[in-house]
């Protein structure tokens, strides 16, 4: 009977002791039906002043997405999402005093007729879309612009950019194929740097570049046409990367040197190592052409 007592007194008190113990857990929330947990809220990013970030719904919707924006402060336009045309690219010419234009997560919807951005006097830099594929001259043409930017690797036939008057330089994504004839015609391009994946040069391609003074040909191009480096006052150094190409003539026989003044720029032409003769057989000369001379073969 004494070892019976004893028993149950022990567990009264490993009882008491249990008891106690979870007494002093914290209590377990239960969570309440229907209940959700509600996201962090992220703080809004400030506002830049003078900058506009706008979706736009519908092509030509560009004024109205801006609706509520301070135009007259508006210096920097940032489309984020959808499709522009030319009544939009009106309205930025015509409306709008910015001087920057992003329109890389953007796309643009335009005819070969269309002048995208031609006569615009107030934009010092403009972005195209990564996903463009294809350029007419007059959509980039006869701008104040200084910079001009092509993102993405989808650009495949560039029509040019002339009558810049203060574009200096310009970069082609090595996606380019093709160029538009005299893509860079007439214009102060003091560098240009061509696609590796450029296949031709086009008549004309840098006819009066007055300014440009040394050019490298990519090693993809396999035909050059005529005029392409008429007028070129400074370009005193050119560099082929390409086996000999094929150098196509015009009606009257001219091919790409037509126009090109040897005897005042003294240049230095430079060829792939042991291609001097291909060259020189390609354009129509022999070795002793009076122009053969300023050909050089790379080391």
């Amino acid at each position: 009977m004494k070892l019976y007592r004893l028993a149950t007194l022990g567990y009264i008190a490993v009882a008491g002791m249990l008891l106690v113990s979870c007494s002093k857990e914290t209590p377990r929330q239960e969570k309440k039906p229907n209940e959700t947990t509600k996201p962090a809220v992220q703080p809004e990013t400030p506002k830049i002043p003078g900058e506009a970030h706008v979706a736009v719904a519908t092509p030509g919707g560009l004024e109205a997405a801006l609706k509520g924006e301070d135009l007259a402060k508006l210096t920097k336009l940032v489309v984020r999402s959808g499709t522009l045309n030319q009544k939009d690219l009106d309205y930025v010419t015509k409306s709008l005093k910015i001087q920057e234009i992003d329109l890389s997560a953007a796309t643009l919807s335009l005819g070969e007729q269309d002048k995208g951005f031609d006569s615009n006097s107030t934009l010092k830099k403009i972005t195209a879309p990564a996903n463009i594929e294809k350029t007419q001259k007059a959509w980039f043409s006869n701008t104040l612009a200084t910079e001009l930017v092509f993102p993405g690797d989808k650009l495949k036939s560039f029509g040019g950019a002339v009558y810049n008057e203060k574009l200096k330089s310009i970069v082609l994504p090595n996606s380019v194929e093709e160029l538009g004839v005299a893509a860079f015609a007439n214009s102060n391009f003091e560098t240009i740097t061509l696609s590796t994946s450029l296949k031709s040069i086009p008549a004309e391609a840098f006819k009066g570049c007055r300014r440009l003074t040394k050019l490298t040909i990519p090693a993809s191009v396999a035909e050059i046409k005529d005029n392409v480096f008429a007028a070129c006052a400074k370009l005193k150094e050119i560099v082929f990367l390409c086996p000999a190409p094929k150098f196509t003539a015009s009606e009257l026989d001219e091919n790409a040197f037509e126009g090109y003044d040897f005897t005042s720029l003294e240049p230095k032409i430079t060829v792939p190592k042991g291609t001097k003769a291909d060259y020189l057989k390609a354009l129509g000369w022999g070795p002793k052409a009076r122009s053969a001379q300023w050909f050089v073969e790379a080391e």
